[in-house]
């Protein structure tokens, strides 16, 4: 009985330990941190907490209200795409789905669900995630994206970490249909 309870106790430490939890806008983020870089991306990790890629936009201000500050997206003429701008991160829409197509995290206060924040260090990037598929050197700067694409379809989500200095200095997720 004694052998049992112990077993069990390291088992439950296990448990606990393989993931945190982070409060975000009032919200409870789970950590992963046993995902490393030679773990595939899953879909889990291309999200906040209450804000999926590919939901409706209807569905962040259930969860977050209104944006502190919304804004159409200049780069584009016909307008069809908009921010939603909260005070730890920023998400885009499509104007004519309604659904999100990316989300920029703001500061260190939002994680990425593998753990990393703005202000983390390249290596820990690099160890939750791997090197990524394409580096862009301009300016000193490293940026790193990966891809993931979902079952049979073409959609593609991918993960941006623009790094400056060695360390994090934005991360976005987001959701490009092909």
């Amino acid at each position: 009985m004694k052998r049992f309870t112990t077993i069990s106790i390291i088992f439950a430490t296990i448990i606990v330990l393989s993931s945190c939890h982070v409060l975000v806008e009032g919200k409870m983020q789970e950590v992963n941190i046993n995902l490393i870089a030679k773990d595939p991306l899953q879909i889990e990790d291309f999200q906040i907490p209450g804000i999926k890629l590919g939901q409706e936009i209807i569905e962040v201000e259930k969860v977050y209200g209104k944006p502190i500050k919304k804004y159409l997206n200049k780069e584009y003429a016909n307008n069809e795409f908009e921010f939603y701008e909260y005070p730890n991160f920023k998400v885009e829409y499509n104007t004519i789905t309604l659904t999100v197509i990316s989300i920029s995290l703001k500061n260190e206060l939002v994680k990425t669900p593998r753990g990393i924040k703005i202000g983390d260090e390249e290596k820990k990037v690099i160890y939750y995630y791997g090197r990524g598929k394409t580096y862009d050197k301009y300016k000193g700067k490293l940026f790193y994206q990966k891809t993931f694409v979902k079952g049979y379809s073409e959609d593609t989500c991918g993960i941006n970490f623009l790094i400056v200095n060695g360390k994090v200095k934005e991360i976005k997720l987001y959701y490009a249909a092909n």
